[in-house]
C-alpha cells in the first residue's frame, strides 16, 4: 500500500508539472504572437517610410542583384518594383563600370557620396547624387549595399547655364579692358616724354589695374575651358629668362612703391623650354604679385 501511494503521489507531482509546462507554452506562444505582431508592424512602419520617401532608396545584396527598389525609384527610373528585383544594378548605370567603382568603395570604406550617371529605362542618361552604405546581420556579416540617391539634373542645367552666361560676360569685359590698356599704355608713353611724374604714377597704377582685372578674368576663362576639356595651349620653345623679364617689368612699379627691389639672376646659358607663352606669363606674374603683397 505504502509502495502504491507512493506511485501516485509521483504521478500527481508529474501532472503537476505538465499542467506547468503547458501553462508555459501557452504563455510563450502568446508572446511569441506578439512579437510576431510587433515586428510586423514594424516592417509595414519600414515600407512606408521607404516607399513615401523623396529620394531613391535601392538596396542590392553581395551579389549585387537589386533587393529593393522604392517608388521614387520606380518614377525616376522608369521601371517597376518587379521589373528590376534580382536583376543586377548596373542596369541602373550608363556606364556599368562607374557602377563597380561606386560598390568597390563603398566597400572600402563603409560610405560613398557622390555624382554618377543614371540611365532610364527609356535610355536617357541623368546625373544624380548618391549616398551609400554597407549592410550587416546581427553577426557583423556583409549582407549587401544601401544608398539614397537624388536625381540633380535641373541643377545641373542651372550651374551649366551659370557659367555660359559668365563665360560669355568675360568675354564682353575683355573688349573694352583692352582698349582700356591701350589707352593707358599710349597716354603713358607721352607723359614720360614730357617728365610728368605725377600723371606717370597715377598711369601706371591705373595700367596695374586693368592688368589684374585682365589677369583675373583670363584665369576664369582658363578654368572654365578647364571644367569642360577644352584647354589648349599654344607651345613653342621660348627661354624661361624672356618671360622672367616681361613680367619683372610688368611689377617693377609695384615694388619700388612698397621698396622693394625685383632682380632677376639669369643663368649664363638659357634655359629653354617648350610652353605657352601666356600661360607662363601668368604663372610667374601670380608668384610675383603674392610675393609683393605679403612682403613687408
Amino acid at each position: 500500500m505504502k509502495d502504491k501511494r507512493k506511485t501516485k503521489a509521483q504521478l500527481i507531482e508529474e501532472l503537476a508539472a505538465l499542467r506547468q509546462q503547458f501553462a508555459d507554452l501557452g504563455t510563450f506562444e502568446s508572446d511569441h504572437r506578439r512579437t510576431g505582431k510587433a515586428l510586423q508592424a514594424a516592417k509595414d512602419y519600414a515600407e512606408t517610410l521607404i516607399d513615401s520617401s523623396l529620394d531613391m532608396i535601392i538596396s542590392v545584396d553581395v551579389k549585387r542583384r537589386i533587393i529593393e527598389f522604392n517608388r521614387a525609384a520606380e518614377q525616376t527610373f522608369g521601371y517597376s518594383r518587379e521589373e528590376v528585383l534580382g536583376q543586377p544594378v548596373d542596369l541602373l548605370y550608363e556606364d556599368p563600370s562607374e557602377g563597380l567603382q561606386v560598390n568597390s568603395k563603398t566597400f572600402q570604406d563603409g560610405v560613398f557620396n557622390g555624382e554618377v550617371r543614371n540611365k532610364r529605362k527609356n535610355g536617357e542618361v541623368f546625373y544624380s547624387y548618391v549616398s551609400a552604405s554597407v549592410m550587416r546581420d546581427a553577426n557583423g556579416e556583409l549582407v549587401g549595399f544601401m544608398g539614397t540617391s537624388r536625381d540633380i539634373t535641373n541643377r545641373k542645367a542651372l550651374e551649366r547655364q551659370r557659367a555660359e552666361f559668365l563665360t560669355m560676360l568675360t568675354h564682353d569685359i575683355r573688349k573694352p579692358l583692352g582698349a582700356i590698356l591701350a589707352c593707358a599704355e599710349m597716354v603713358l608713353e607721352e607723359v614720360k616724354k614730357r617728365g610728368l611724374a605725377q600723371e606717370q604714377d597715377l598711369l601706371e597704377r591705373l595700367r596695374r589695374n586693368a592688368l589684374t582685372i585682365n589677369s583675373l578674368v583670363t584665369n576664369y576663362l582658363d578654368f572654365s575651358k578647364i571644367e569642360a576639356g577644352h584647354l589648349t595651349l599654344a607651345k613653342r620653345p621660348l627661354k624661361i629668362s624672356d618671360i622672367l623679364s616681361q613680367v619683372g617689368e610688368q611689377y617693377e612699379t609695384e615694388a619700388k612703391r612698397k621698396r622693394i627691389t625685383l632682380e632677376f639672376q639669369h643663368q649664363q646659358e638659357a634655359l629653354v623650354v617648350d610652353g605657352d607663352p601666356l600661360a607662363l606669363e601668368r604663372v610667374f606674374a601670380n608668384l610675383i604679385h603674392n610675393a609683393l603683397k605679403f612682403t613687408p
